[in-house]
């Protein structure tokens, strides 16, 4: 426990510093992938969300080769979307289960725009901004100091009253550091 402890620590406040000079994408995406290690092509994940207006949300992956399913839950709302054998299908508000046509083909893709930036709040990192002229697009929040997806690796449970974080390793962390 002693290596969370002071990775905690260190997320907690602020000791590691940030790089003098900024990277670009392509390094920060090495830096993640060299601490992640290749994925497992079966797979499970689930997040849990509290949206600003207090709706809790919770999304559940299933990954299988080619083929998913993803399920996500917002109050009493639920969804659901996949791919089965090159099918994609949805789940529409009555519960029905839709295959969805390809696209034809005909659209053509937005120009997109891919910055990096740092970012001292909560914790030092990096957002990795892919966006169209409409600022639509993907924003990702990238912790600088370990990277986001090393903490894939980990159930995570805060501790707010005496400001500890705990990390206990799930099924990828376990395989990740050789734990039975």
């Amino acid at each position: 426990m002693a290596p969370a402890l002071s990775l905690a620590l260190v997320l907690l406040t602020g000791v590691a510093a940030m790089p003098a000079e900024l990277p670009d994408e392509t390094a920060i995406r090495a830096k993640i992938h060299a601490a992640m290690g290749p994925l497992s092509k079966t797979y499970r994940e689930t997040y849990e969300f509290v949206a600003s207006n207090g709706t809790n949300m919770t999304e559940h992956g299933f990954v299988r080769n080619d083929d998913y399913r993803y399920t996500y839950d917002a109050g009493p709302f639920h969804n659901e979307d996949g791919m089965f054998h090159d099918e994609a299908w949805h789940m529409n508000d009555n519960g029905q289960v839709v295959m969805d046509e390809p696209d034809p083909g005909n659209a053509v893709p937005d120009k997109t725009t891919t910055t990096v930036a740092a970012i001292h709040t909560p914790v030092e990192g990096f957002t990795i901004a892919t966006l169209n002229v409409r600022s639509y697009g993907i924003k990702e929040y990238v912790d600088g100091i370990i990277g986001t997806e090393f903490l894939r690796l980990f159930t995570i449970g805060f501790d707010y009253g005496n400001s500890r974080l705990y990390l206990v390793p799930n099924g990828w962390g376990r395989r990740a550091l050789g734990i039975k």
